[in-house]
């Protein structure tokens, strides 16, 4: 007995390696995708460059309305210029005469201001290629969790692998990388929200500070993102109330 025990962890472990190894040459396969349309993308929409202009533009949003401005001049609303860095309190009252949260937008200050006078494209796709990257860990952590629900482990694996395979070579993942503005970071804490319930549910762990914790930070976060997180979370949470309703947990 106790050597198939022992076979048993062994044959385990090794389909543990196996399948993290294959999880990590799609990540990494998906990263030269990333990086091939990266260095594609050429011109920039006009929501991307205001993505840069409300971030790091010197005065706030102040316009020379009807005034001659000449090429550096202009470019330099455009980036954090030395001396200008990590100036969070300018971006935060920058985004409160917009529409828009500030997270996202602290997020990419920071990135720019790591690279003070640089107007470059790879800026905003590496702040998305770093959401990607959790986004990718939480898809395949939530599909592992809700197909492996009865013990199939091994079921598990697969259709997170499957899963995560055929999400991260899609148009519309690659196109929100390539986007830059803070769609890749809402889709994060959509999937973050996603997992803690489901969690909560395998674990039964409702109604524990465990779960009610990191999902409150999830809330503020992802609502300081893309106020389109509230409609997500508002579908999720009552569908998960009814559910805990049916089962009697009425606390």
């Amino acid at each position: 007995m106790k050597k198939n025990s022992f076979r048993e962890i062994d044959s385990g472990k090794r389909e543990n390696l196996i399948f993290l190894a294959l999880m990590g040459l799609v990540l990494l396969l998906q990263f030269g995708a990333l990086f091939y349309y990266g260095n594609q993308k050429a011109g920039f929409h006009e929501d991307e460059l205001y993505t840069y202009y409300s971030t790091n533009k010197t005065a706030g949003l102040f316009v020379n309305d009807r005034q001659w401005m000449e090429r550096d001049e202009l470019r330099n609303d455009f980036v954090v210029l030395p001396g200008e860095g990590f100036r969070y309190n300018v971006v935060r009252q920058m985004q409160s005469w917009d529409v828009h949260p500030p997270l996202y937008y602290y997020i990419f200050h920071t990135a720019c201001s790591l690279f003070p006078g640089v107007f470059d494209k790879w800026l905003g796709i590496g702040v998305n290629m770093v959401a990607y990257a959790f986004s990718y860990g939480l898809l395949a952590w939530g599909t592992y969790m809700a197909a492996a629900w009865e013990g199939q482990k091994r079921k598990g694996k697969i259709l997170a692998f499957l899963t995560c395979f055929f999400w991260g070579f899609s148009g519309a993942v690659i196109s929100g990388v390539m986007f830059i503005r803070m769609y890749q970071w809402l889709t994060l804490f959509v999937l973050l929200c996603m997992d803690l319930h489901l969690w909560a549910l395998k674990t039964k762990n409702s109604g524990s500070v465990r779960f009610l914790l990191p999902l409150g930070m999830t809330v503020f976060l992802g609502f300081l993102t893309q106020y389109y997180y509230i409609i997500f979370h508002f579908f999720l949470g009552a569908g998960f109330c009814l559910l805990l309703l049916k089962n009697k947990k009425i606390k």
